[in-house]
């Protein structure tokens, strides 16, 4: 599989636009919770405006299609423990400071000969789930044009209007433009429902049988997944994936199962049956399963119902989203990259899955309560001396609340 940069003349003719709508003086007048959505008969999407005033970049992001309104619909509904940029399908076409450009963004740069100035480069990210960001590629240019245009043309006939439902809270922009016809509609909205159903995928007979024969259980299992930090360069790819953290989980057993995928979003389907296949083999087929990540969910759920098990979309699970988030936290310290360092990637997998065996090793022994059964190695591994750390914290802030409470309690009994 190949990602190929967007060409020279569209890269052209987008920044041409969107110099166009930055002289409406759009940037600073609206800001990220402003938001425009766009239906037509070829695509439906969204865009926000970006004003960073830390960093000073400032532009546009576009949310394309089902998984684009599902990303805008999490980044207003899921709380800060739930949170997981590395599941964002989103395309920004941001105006940047030389001192904020990464290498990929001068690496698209020199290849197409486009001059670096001081201030203002137009640079085109892409967010996709199970990808580091990566600029944008000839497609996704095409429908960021497509929204592009749309917004170019109800700002120069509405913005007045535009403007002033965007000073009431909680208030969007509806639209809808007939290219064809000539012809758009602006209204004005509360905040709709934005989250979109994806297609269920059906199954074969091969995994079929994978859990044919093994008997139900009376069980309720967490299937909770969350996108790692690391970019890591694998063969099948051009890009830097960024790693799948998985956790089975019961409610008398948290991370009853940890693992890790590395591949293309495209596997984590025929790999999580894999895992759950020996899973089941060994617990017996749940009566029901939690499932956090929408990709998932709607990948197994004809195959998981034909055994009878419930299933269930819940992509907020604090309590297990904390978890994998500990060891995202953890991992960061022997490996500082994050999803945005597409070209600084030099992790190699098996150096990464090293760390990870020792992650699955600690917490065998973790939850046995004989971790002194750890080997010095693992121990002395960065990764894990900061889970145990971070446990540690969490342990003792737990304490002292018990604590408190019970000093409380005593002093009203007496």
């Amino acid at each position: 599989m190949r990602i190929v940069p967007l060409r020279k003349n569209k890269y052209d003719i987008i920044v041409k636009y969107v110099n166009k709508i930055k002289r409406m003086g759009v940037f600073s007048k609206f800001n990220s919770s402003n938001v425009i959505i766009f239906n037509s008969n070829s695509l439906n999407g969204a865009v926000t405006f970006v004003n960073d005033p830390i960093s000073g970049n400032y532009g546009l992001s576009f949310f394309i299609g089902d998984n684009g309104l599902n990303t805008l619909s999490d980044m207003f509904m899921i709380s800060d423990e739930s949170f997981n940029m590395s599941s964002f399908y989103l395309t920004n076409v941001i105006y940047k400071k030389e001192c904020n450009l990464e290498p990929q963004d001068y690496d698209y740069f020199n290849k197409h000969n486009i001059p670096v100035k001081r201030i203002n480069n137009v640079v085109f990210n892409t967010y996709e789930e199970g990808f580091a960001m990566y600029t944008s590629t000839s497609d996704i240019a095409d429908k960021v044009f497509e929204l592009l245009c749309s917004l170019y043309i109800v700002l120069m006939n509405k913005f007045d209007f535009i403007e002033e439902v965007f000073k009431r809270e909680d208030k969007v922009i509806l639209t809808s433009v007939d290219f064809a016809n000539l012809t758009f509609t602006v209204n004005e909205s509360d905040l709709p429902y934005l989250e979109k159903k994806l297609e269920y995928q059906k199954y074969t007979e091969e995994e079929h049988q994978y859990f044919e024969g093994i008997n139900n259980e009376n069980y309720e299992m967490y299937l909770i997944t969350r996108g790692g930090n690391t970019p890591i360069s694998i063969k099948e790819c051009n890009k830097a994936v960024t790693p799948l953290l998985v956790s089975f989980n019961r409610n008398e057993l948290p991370l009853d199962l940890f693992d890790v995928i590395i591949s293309l979003p495209s596997d984590w389907r025929s790999q999580i049956i894999f895992l759950l296949k020996d899973y089941f083999q060994a617990h017996g087929i749940p009566k029901k399963i939690v499932i956090n990540n929408r990709k998932l969910y709607f990948g197994l759920y004809e195959l998981l119902s034909s055994f009878g098990i419930e299933c269930v979309m819940q992509l907020e699970n604090p309590q297990y989203d904390l978890m994998l988030d500990d060891i995202n936290v953890s991992l960061f310290d022997e490996y500082p990259y994050t999803i945005r360092d597409q070209d600084l990637c030099k992790i190699p997998e098996d150096l990464y899955r090293k760390t990870i065996s020792y992650i699955k090793k600690f917490f065998g022994l973790y939850f046995e309560d004989s971790l002194f059964d750890l080997p010095d190695e693992v121990l002395n591994n960065t990764t894990i001396k900061r889970l145990i750390n971070i446990i540690t914290q969490t342990q003792n802030m737990v304490d002292d609340e018990y604590e408190e409470i019970t000093d409380n309690d005593t002093d009203l009994i007496s």
